[in-house]
């Protein structure tokens, strides 16, 4: 020590009026101590005053002068062992820092280094946990520091260092407290006390999640544990850590998890790790396609439906029509919505009329359902589209096109007994093709019934002026019918059929029949107004479906990712059990930047999913929603 402690007096150590027998010993100690003063001995002295303060401590005499005589006793000569016994009176007497300082000198002096590690180690530590008790963090983690190298092979300094980060930041930084804990982990593997290891790494990521290499070594002692969930889950939380100051590093993270995932043939997992990664704001392109695949596989037709759509709207011809026709089938087959598929192979088919399997498709419609509407509007359509398909003008789509108009002349002969349209389809096949001697007849017989048609189409039309109040409606009924036979006449059709369907808004078929009428026009301002009336006196839920789909798609047309978002977020709580519609409030909310409402709608989906695949969503959502700051919802 720097200073000598204060020599006790004889007065000090010796106790009046004491009675004998039991403290026999303590009376000869002080005795023995004063003799050696008087001779000047001090080595019996030492010895004395050791042996007394060893006494007084053991009997809980007088804990204050023990320390005294300890200190005389290490000022004559140094003991480690005694120096040990004093800081821990010290510590008893509440003086942990003065515990520390008499410690100090086991580890510093010249005995010491010719010790074993482990031995200077340990000092090393009492010292550090003698600082920390007293408050003295940046002495506490120099010594546990020196311990850790003193013995490469004790964790224990390791794991006390990173402790301090608890209550002493400023000293021991998160990602110094997470790299003692790593280094305190490998020891205690190489030691084999694995429980200890993964501890320590739980430990570790607690304190920084963010560090690549905590993560990473916490993945593999739980996989080597056989516990890829959670191993799964770290990943996902290191991913997390970092987006917010390192966005491009969590991007890779999650890739990697998702691309692992579907190594390892764990499909919930890899979908998981897809919506963590942002995937389902890609419409398109090769984040897009990897989305859509593992939507397929996990049976979630009613979103890979809703990204259909919106990809369909960016593609471009040949493109478009076939994302259209998958589409097309997904509404035909598992989806079960029969009037959705024809409207979109109606599309399909104005955009490509090469596409034979929207035809088909359309056809057998028109065969089952007795209905041959949609294949007329489809046939229409693809005819009114003659030479604006770019490179598709070729001998294929001319072909394509004359099949379609053969097709709409034999429908509107025997299926509709419409001379009108026979006669239009039939032109339009002989400009296409002059010496097609089926269409010359075709027009000729059309020719003769014509202007009967005309005149019928016309008295309807004056009908419908004149007509008032409940008669309107079967009036309105009948022009729509006959304007089918008018191609020309497409935007009076799309007019008759929106007052129409505003007058029976609970007839689903003529709503359906409105809307593909009013879009085939391209009059978007007219769907606008359509579904803003129709969600206006909308006392259904599928009749808001419909009206917010159509007032999304609008939006999305001109480009208003937020208000088609805004559009269709309503109904997460208008139809939640409408998985497509809330597929399509995912989908927009995903591409608009709402993480709420997009989290919102993973969960609501994942309600209704498969066992395999709801824990994932719900992982997911939660995380969605944590990043959105939303503690309570996740």
């Amino acid at each position: 020590m720097s200073t000598r402690p204060e020599r006790p007096s004889a007065a000090a150590l010796r106790t009046s009026n004491r009675p004998t027998g039991t403290y026999a010993q303590e009376a000869t100690l002080l005795a023995r101590i004063e003799e050696a003063r008087r001779t000047g001995d001090a080595e019996v002295e030492r010895v004395a005053a050791t042996k007394l303060a060893r006494w007084l401590a053991a009997n809980e005499r007088d804990l204050e002068q023990a320390v005294t005589l300890a200190l005389r006793a290490l000022a004559m000569k140094d003991d480690e062992e005694l120096r040990r016994e004093l800081a821990t009176w010290l510590e008893g007497l509440g003086d942990a820092a003065r515990a520390a300082d008499v410690m100090a000198p086991a580890a510093e002096g010249p005995k010491s280094a010719s010790r074993d590690d482990e031995h200077a180690a340990s000092i090393l530590v009492r010292i550090g946990i003698l600082n920390a008790r007293a408050a003295e963090a940046g002495a506490a983690s120099d010594a546990f520091v020196r311990a850790s190298r003193a013995d490469v092979g004790d964790a224990l300094s390791c794991e006390l260092r990173g402790s301090l980060a608890a209550w002493a930041p400023e000293i021991v930084p998160p990602d110094h407290a997470a790299e003692a804990y790593l280094d305190a982990a490998e020891r205690r593997e190489r030691a084999g006390s694995i429980d200890a290891q993964l501890e320590n790494l739980w430990r570790a990521f607690d304190a920084d999640p963010a560090i690549e290499a905590v993560a990473s070594a916490l993945s593999t002692a739980l996989v080597a544990r056989g516990r890829g969930s959670a191993a799964d889950e770290a990943t996902r939380a290191h991913a997390t850590a970092l987006r917010a100051s390192q966005p491009d590093r969590a991007t890779r993270v999650q890739t990697r998890r998702r691309l692992e995932a579907i190594a390892n043939d764990d499909l919930p997992r890899a979908l998981a790790a897809a919506i963590d990664e942002g995937l389902d704001a890609e419409i398109d392109g090769p984040g897009g396609d990897a989305l859509d695949d593992l939507l397929a596989r996990a049976g979630l037709i009613e979103p890979l439906a809703a990204r259909l759509e919106l990809r369909a709207e960016r593609a471009k011809a040949q493109e478009r029509a076939h994302v259209l026709e998958e589409l097309g089938r997904l509404f035909a087959g598992p989806l079960a919505m029969a009037d959705r598929a024809v409207d979109v192979f109606a599309t399909a088919m104005a955009v490509d009329p090469t596409r034979t399997e929207a035809l088909v498709a359309l056809r057998a419609h028109a065969a089952q359902r007795r209905d041959p509407g949609p294949l007329v509007d489809a046939l229409t359509r693809a005819l009114g589209t003659e030479g604006a398909d770019g490179d598709r003008t070729g001998e294929r789509a001319q072909g394509a096109r004359i099949a379609c108009a053969r097709t709409l002349v034999h429908v509107a002969e025997e299926d509709l007994n419409d001379p009108a349209l026979a006669a239009w389809a039939s032109e339009r096949l002989l400009r296409m093709d002059p010496d097609d001697a089926q269409a010359r007849t075709s027009l000729a017989r059309a020719e003769t019934r014509r202007a009967g048609a005309r005149e019928r189409l016309d008295a309807i039309r004056a009908l419908v002026s004149e007509t008032k109040g409940n008669d309107r409606v079967a009036a309105l009924r009948a022009f729509a019918a006959a304007l089918r036979g008018a191609p020309l006449e497409g935007a009076t059709r799309a007019r008759v059929l929106a007052e129409l369907a505003s007058h029976v808004p609970t007839d689903r078929a003529i709503l359906v029949e409105a809307y593909r009428a009013t879009w085939g026009r391209g009059d978007r301002a007219a769907v606008r107004a359509m579904a803003e009336k129709q969600l206006a006196t909308a006392t259904e839920a599928w009749q808001r479906v419909e009206a917010r789909r159509h007032l999304a798609a609008e939006a999305r047309v001109r480009g208003a990712w937020n208000e088609a978002n805004e559009a269709t977020r309503a109904l997460l709580d208008e139809a939640p059990d409408h998985r497509l519609a809330t597929s399509l409030a995912w989908a927009h909310a995903a591409v608009a930047g709402d993480r709420v409402t997009r989290a919102k709608a993973i969960a609501t989906i994942a309600a209704t999913s498969a066992p395999r695949v709801r824990a994932a969503l719900q992982g997911a959502a939660a995380t969605a929603l944590h990043d959105a700051g939303d503690e309570a919802a996740a």
